[in-house]
């Protein structure tokens, strides 16, 4: 039972980090442009060892990286969350094989099928109401996420991936909407 306390303990931490990380983020990212001007030929790991040494943020948070789970649902909520509306004015289809090699590796306990959407595209739509509605786990001693959807407190979807593996999602997933979008109106 202490093991599984221990556990809690961590994902609770975790969840409660999860806004410092991505503020560490933001600010390594806000001011690369004002450094580069100074020092064009500044190196990565000098800039992000002077914002280190110059943030209160990161001194009380010296075990944070830049790519962290802050920067993770960031990006989840960019590429998933934020191109819904234009997806579905214009009825494009945002899938790919790997997409689909990808989806099979979630472990599903949970997964009503609406809006007759394809399976890849009825998951993709549950995890992009999971992080829309931010209701999810991160399990940082597996490195897995779990994804939950609710209608009126009802679970319509519960799944488990690990980290690297919802990296790999959204990205592709991004990425196949960017092309689609670039296909469509860009000449």
């Amino acid at each position: 039972m202490e093991n599984n306390n221990n556990s809690e303990n961590d994902i609770k931490k975790t969840r409660i980090q999860i806004s410092a990380q991505a503020w560490i983020t933001t600010l390594a990212v806000m001011g690369i442009d004002k450094t580069l001007l100074n020092d064009a030929d500044i190196s990565l790991k000098k800039y992000i060892c002077g914002q280190k040494e110059n943030d209160t943020i990161w001194l009380k948070n010296s075990s944070f990286t830049v790519y962290n789970y802050g920067y993770l649902l960031m990006m989840a909520y960019a590429f998933l969350v934020i191109p819904k509306e234009t997806i579905e004015e214009y009825g494009w289809k945002i899938s790919s094989l790997e997409m689909d090699c990808i989806l099979k590796k979630i472990t599903i306990t949970v997964n009503n099928e609406q809006n007759n959407l394809s399976q890849s595209e009825n998951i993709i739509r549950h995890i992009r109401n999971s992080i829309s509605h931010a209701d999810f786990s991160i399990i940082p001693d597996k490195e897995k996420i779990t994804l939950i959807d609710k209608y009126k407190n009802t679970v319509t979807f519960c799944g488990e991936i690990k980290i690297d593996d919802f990296k790999d999602l959204i990205s592709l997933y991004f990425k196949e909407y960017y092309n689609t979008y670039m296909n469509e109106f860009v000449p």
